[in-house]
């Protein structure tokens, strides 16, 4: 198949013009292309190839995510050929040049940005599109660099937050940002001060968020914890746990 330009998919989403298959989510319904989706997502591929009713009706619902969700999934796969490069902003802007009577800004509005990218990082994860669950990580890994500094009841609200949406079984997100948080330099700072003292004696400032840490993931923390004190001890210098690295006082987000 051809390459498809950033123009030409434009113009297939914007006009539905050969579509020959329908993807719906909640109230919305969007004209797809199956040389197109399944090209790029190995689980569309099944669903059109399967011989069931998808493929005989050419249509497919998506139940448990967000129709804005899909529709991102959608912007992505026609428009970012270039996808390791591709940001989520960016394409949440061509989710509303593309769709604009089907989604408006007001409605939009409605969620917030880390609900959008936590329904976008699940739903690329269950349909199989690994290049668009990176941006949403990286996307994750962003928000929370950015709250960490200026307000801590944000970067708490962000951490619970992806601890209560992402299931315990991911293997990515999840456990990477309970090392991330560990790894901060003033939760790194605070423990040195009293390593034995337990989570729910430190009362202030970014305890809490060790305390969400402990509460959400108890197995993590104690990894994370034993590698931190031993590297403060100078007895680890680059170490590793199963989804994260660390690098002198910090981990990088990715």
């Amino acid at each position: 198949m051809p390459t498809l330009s950033r123009a030409h998919g434009m113009e297939l989403l914007k006009t539905g013009q050969y579509s020959d298959f329908t993807i719906r989510c909640g109230d919305k319904t969007f004209a797809v292309h199956k040389n197109i989706i399944a090209l790029k997502s190995e689980y569309f591929c099944k669903a059109i190839d399967s011989g069931f009713k998808e493929s005989v009706e050419n249509e497919i619902t998506i139940q448990e995510a967000t129709p804005i969700a899909v529709g991102v999934m959608i912007v992505f796969l026609y428009l970012c050929e270039h996808s390791s490069e591709a940001k989520f902003d960016a394409i949440m802007e061509d989710l509303l040049a593309v769709f604009p009577s089907t989604f408006t800004y007001e409605e939009c509005g409605k969620t917030t940005r880390l609900e959008d990218v936590l329904a976008v990082y699940l739903l690329a994860d269950r349909l199989l599109v690994p290049e668009l669950r990176d941006i949403a990580d990286k996307d994750i890994g962003a928000q929370l660099r950015l709250a960490w500094d200026i307000d801590r009841e944000s970067v708490s609200y962000l951490v619970d937050k992806v601890y209560t949406t992402i299931p315990s079984t991911d293997t990515c997100v999840r456990p990477y940002l309970t090392a991330w948080i560990f790894s901060q330099v003033t939760v790194s700072r605070r423990l040195s001060d009293g390593f034995q003292q337990r989570y729910g004696d430190i009362a202030e400032g970014y305890g809490y968020i060790l305390v969400l840490a402990r509460n959400h993931d108890p197995a993590g923390s104690l990894a994370s914890e034993v590698l931190l004190r031993r590297q403060q001890d100078g007895k680890v210098g680059t170490f590793s746990t199963p989804a994260a690295w660390c690098r002198g006082e910090e981990w990088e987000w990715r």
